[in-house]
Formats: C-alpha cells, structure tokens, sequence
C-alpha cells in the first residue's frame, strides 16, 4: 500500500514537472519566432538565436524524459521498465547537454559583450577568447560524452556507466557554481563601476546587475545540484538496488526542478534581451526647429536641387584665430571632443533639419557641411573649424580617412564607436580633412587655398609622423571610400609609414550582407578625384610603391577585421539594448 501511495505521489510530482516543462518549451519556440522576426526587421545576425534553439530543443528533451519517468512510476512489467528507463536517462542527457550547451553560450557572449564595454575592441582579440567562443562548445561536449563514449565501448554495464555519468556530473556542476559565483561577484563590481549622465548609459550598469542576479542564480542551482548528484551517488552505493533504489527517486525528481529553475532564469535573460533590442529597434523621431534664411541644396553629385536656411553661426565658436598658414602642416588636428562638438553643433541647426528633410538625413555628407557650415563659419577667419576650436593644436594622435560623399550620421557613429571600442580619451586629437584644413578659399589673411595647403603634403606628413593610434577608415553605407583616390593614397602612404590601419563603421547601420559586400565589391584602380593632375600624381606615386593590387588585398584584410570586430559591437548591441557608439566613456587618458 505505500508502495503505491510512493509511485502515485512521484507521478503527480513528475507530471507537474511536465507540464512546467511543456510550458517552458512552448516559451522557448516563441521566443525564437520573435527573435526571428526581430532579425528580418534589423536585417542582421542574431547571437541569441543557436542559444535558443538548444534551449528549445533541450527543453523538449527533458519534456520527453519526464513523461518517461511518469511511465515508469506507474508500477509497469519489469521488462518492459527496463526498455523504458535507458532511453529515459538518454533523453535526460541529450536535454541536459543541450541545456548546459545554451548556458555556456548566452555566458560566453555575455562575457564578450562586457570585456568589450570594459577593455575595448582589442581585448576581445584576444586568442583565449577567440578560441573560447569558437571551440568552447565543442570541448565541453568532449570532455563530457568523451568518458561515457570510452565506457560505454569499454563496457556493457550501464550501471557503471550511470555512476560515471553522474560524478562527473556532479563535480562538473560544482566547479560551475564556483565560476558562476565568481562572475556574479564581478558583474556586480561592473555594475557599481559603470557611471553615465545620459539616459542609455544606463543600460550598461542595468544590464551588469541582470547579469549578476542571472550568474548569482544559476550558481546557487548549481551548488544544489552537484549536492543533490552526490547524495544519488551515496544513495546507489548502499542502497540493494542500486542508482534506481526507491530512497533516489525523490532526489532524481529535485534535480529535475533544479534543472527548471535555471531554464527559467535563462529563459527570463533571454525575454529581457528580446524586449531592449525590440525598443532599441524603433525609429526614432527628429526634432524640427524654425527656418532662416535660404542657401542651396546639391545631390549627390553636387547638382543644385533646391535651398535650406543658413546656418546661424555658434556663439562658442571664435571669430579669429592663428591662421592656417601659422601653424606646422604635422600640427593641423582637432580633438575627438571637439569634432564631436561641432558635427552636434551643424546637427542641431534648423539649416540640417531643411537638408534632412530634403535629402534624408542619413544621405546628408560632407560637402553638405562644408558648404553650409564649414565655409560660412569660417569665411574670412583664415582659419579651419580645428583653428578656430583650439589656438594651440598639438600633433595628430590618429588619422582618419574618410570619403566626403560618406554620410555624416553615419561618421559621427563610428568616431563613437571608435572612441569607444578603442578606449580612446576625448582629448586624442585626429586629423579630419574638412575641418582641419581651411576650405573658405576666400584669400583671408592667415589662410591658405585647397592648391596651397595640398602643396604641403599634409597627408603624407601626418602620416609619416607615425601618429600613435595609427590611421582609421571611415565606412559609410552611402559611399564607397575608396571611390576617392585621395583615400588610396592615404592608406598606401599608411603602408609605407607601416602603421596600423583599422576600419571604421557605424554597427547600426550596416547588416550582414552589405558588410560581406565590401570585402570583395570594389577596386582601388578605379578610383577618382578632382583635378587631372591630381589623379595623374597620385596614380604614379601608388604605382612606384605598393601598387594598386596589394592595396586591394590590404583592404581585404583590413575590412575582413572590422567585420569581426563589428560582430563584436552587434553582439554588445543585442546584449545590452544599445549601439556601442552612444556609450559614454567617462575615464580619460
């Protein structure tokens, strides 16, 4: 009679399971629908995806194994138990796997995403944790069916088998809690250490406190469960009929509900990373502001089509300065602060919101600015908007080449991502063609023409000046940069200076297949610039070098990395709700 009151309890505790289970499956295969839909909206690759399909599928393994367990409580024929039990436990195994498989993943990306938030872009290059995120899954799958699978062509004792399976088991999930421990510690320690003025900022210490209640959870499961494996494991050494004694069966049943709980937790991280990148993927609204007077609108290929207010000048900005033609070619920079500073400045006109609504904003370049910022601002100063900004410009920390017809949004969110992913202080001061070279060409006193300044060979000075962040390459999704010759001659004069070059994008606004696109949809030979003479001078001088083809191919190289590098800033992007450029970075040099 207790017997069956025994086996009649066990079943109704194992169909409650069930139905949890059944419930967390049917969560499982929703959540990879909207992670599906979010991925065809954005139009870029999905991190989360693999995650939640193991974790679906494990989910409707340990599904299956449960309505195993059912079975087998209701007091079948001894044969027919056993043709049960082992396919039970197998399925208990594949479930087990695939869900300790989608915890592994979501931790590795999580760790990723916070070492890229912490010590920027370098260190995500580095070789522990490239191998860690390609072979990490892959080894943990080995070194634990590995055992079994020697065993199990060892040996023909599955009881054998099953006490190997679950020591290993449970030192295995010890050794979890200890780790899951230790980053629950430091997710908390980053999430106190994460400061910010802005709004968004916010996400980030957010995210690091979901993030050490999420590690803090599954270390407590997993501290319980390598108790609760090692308790099964005393229980079958005394116990007559071993692994399967009636005093186990209770226990087999908590580790189950353990199992829960942490598909539970993984599944609530996973809803909490949907939903930020959900609203994270809204359009967001621009603010409109009164029109002034009226100046000229050009497209793409400088041809007038229509006109916009002129821009009234900042009250910040000074009205005189050194002059260009008083300070050292090597010396014409602007800090990253203050290039950010004026691009917002142009922004926040009522002449960009008439551009933006005649051209799209996205497609507004820079000859949009310098026509209708850049030259009115500065015209009879003598000075660039670098002159202009700061009297005593220091030596170039990092050169950027970019093509003018790339988008300015666009520019702005890569010198972000770039400040960002490199950890790089406000005060780096950059060489930016069109705002530190004086473009008025008015014959102001102090200044210099576009011929004059390009007789001083400002790029190859710079350049050759080994600037200490080495030389970055703006993409845009609006421009090929390397239509423009002047830029091919600034990466092989980067060739010839040998010094580092990187690849510049804005992660919002490229996807999959225009970042594949680039690698091989292009050909520096065809470049073009202003001026015959120009492209005749520039031509000859890549030809007595490097050459037009080994450009090519150090593009090549150079793109490849930035799309794994970008894979980083996407995976930061869906991990905490928001692009790595509106980070705000608030530890300087």
């Amino acid at each position: 009679m207790m017997g069956e009151k025994y086996d009649t309890t066990l079943t109704i505790l194992w169909s409650v399971s069930t139905m949890i289970m059944l419930a967390l499956t049917i969560c499982g295969v929703r959540f990879l629908r909207f992670d599906s839909m979010l991925g065809k909206k954005t139009e870029k690759h999905s991190f989360l995806r693999s995650t939640i399909m193991s974790v679906s599928v494990g989910c409707f393994a340990v599904l299956a194994s449960n309505i195993g367990f059912i079975i087998l409580y209701t007091r079948i024929r001894e044969d027919v138990y056993l043709t049960i039990l082992w396919p039970t436990f197998a399925m208990v195994a594949i479930g087990g796997g695939l869900l300790w498989f989608s915890l592994f993943s979501i931790t590795i990306l999580s760790l990723q995403a916070m070492v890229l938030a912490e010590s920027g872009i370098v260190a995500t290059r580095k070789k522990w944790l490239k191998l860690l995120r390609k072979y990490g899954g892959l080894t943990l799958s080995f070194c634990f069916g590995a055992p079994f699978a020697i065993l199990g062509l060892a040996t023909f004792d599955l009881e054998m088998v099953g006490y190997c399976f679950i020591s290993i088991s449970s030192g295995f999930t010890f050794f979890s809690g200890i780790l899951y421990g230790y980053m629950s510690y430091k997710f908390r320690t980053l999430a106190a250490n994460q400061t910010g003025t802005n709004t968004g900022q916010e996400r980030i210490p957010r995210r690091c406190r979901e993030l050490h209640h999420f590690a803090m959870i599954i270390s407590i499961c997993c501290m319980l469960l390598s108790i609760a494996l090692a308790l099964w494991l005393a229980v079958g050494f005394y116990a007559d009929d071993g692994l399967f004694a009636d005093e186990s069966k209770f226990l087999i049943w908590s580790i189950s509900i353990l199992y829960i709980f942490m598909v539970c937790t993984m599944l609530q991280d996973i809803s909490l990373i949907i939903i930020c990148n959900d609203k994270n993927s809204r359009p967001q609204e621009t603010l409109a502001t009164p029109l002034l007077e009226l100046g000229p609108i050009t497209d793409a290929d400088q041809h007038f089509i229509g006109t916009v207010p002129q821009a009234p000048r900042p009250s910040w900005l000074p009205l005189k300065g050194i002059g260009q033609a008083n300070v050292d070619p090597n010396r014409w920079s602007i800090s990253l602060e203050n290039w950010d500073k004026f691009v917002r400045a142009c922004m926040a006109t009522t002449t960009w919101s008439a551009l933006a609504e005649n051209k799209g904003e996205r497609r507004l370049n820079m000859y949009d600015i310098n026509v209708h910022f850049i030259k009115p601002w500065t015209q009879g100063t003598g000075c660039s908007i670098a002159c202009l900004m700061d009297n005593t410009q220091g030596p170039v920390d990092l050169m950027v080449s970019h093509a003018w017809a790339g988008s300015v949004v666009e520019s702005l969110a890569s010198i972000k991502t770039i400040t960002n992913m490199y950890l790089l202080p406000n005060a780096t001061r950059i060489f930016f063609d069109a705002m530190c070279m004086y473009q008025a060409e008015d014959g102001a006193l102090g200044g210099l023409s576009i011929t004059e300044q390009l007789a001083m060979k400002p790029f190859t000075t710079i350049i050759h000046q080994k600037p200490q962040h080495g030389m970055f390459i703006i993409h845009t999704t609006i421009s090929e940069v390397y239509e423009r010759l002047w830029c091919v001659h600034e990466i092989d004069e980067a060739i010839e200076a040998n010094i580092q070059i990187y690849g510049a994008f804005d992660p919002a606004s490229w996807n999959d297949k225009a970042l594949k696109s680039i690698v091989t949809g292009f050909s520096t030979v065809s470049a073009e610039c202003t001026g015959e003479d120009h492209k005749k001078t520039l031509t000859k001088s890549i030809n007595s070098r490097s050459g037009f083809d080994k450009l090519d191919k150090i593009v090549r190289d150079v793109r490849q990395q930035s799309i794994k590098d970008l894979e980083s800033a996407n995976l930061f992007g869906q991990l905490f709700g928001m692009s790595i450029s509106a980070v705000e970075r608030v530890h300087e040099a």
